[in-house]
């Protein structure tokens, strides 16, 4: 499988520069931790950068490449 920008979603991680994809249920549980020491009131979640969390997908391979050896010496017996 190859890691793409389309395809289904398998995980999520931090974003390395733009953020492109957001995971939002990962980043509420990055965010969810930390709510008391942010001083958070209300009702709202208060999510920092450090947060914020990408979506990682991974789609089907675009090429394929089979290499394929028979070593079992039955092709060499018909030349003797």
């Amino acid at each position: 499988r190859a890691r793409t920008e389309h395809g289904r979603t398998t995980g999520a991680r931090r974003p390395e520069g733009a953020l492109t994809k957001l995971h939002l249920a990962a980043t509420v549980q990055a965010a969810a931790p930390h709510q008391r020491a942010r001083g958070r009131s209300g009702r709202g979640l208060v999510v920092r950068r450090d947060d914020l969390r990408q979506a990682t997908r991974e789609g089907r391979e675009g090429n394929l490449v089979l290499f394929v050896v028979d070593a079992s010496g039955s092709m060499a017996a018909r030349q003797r």
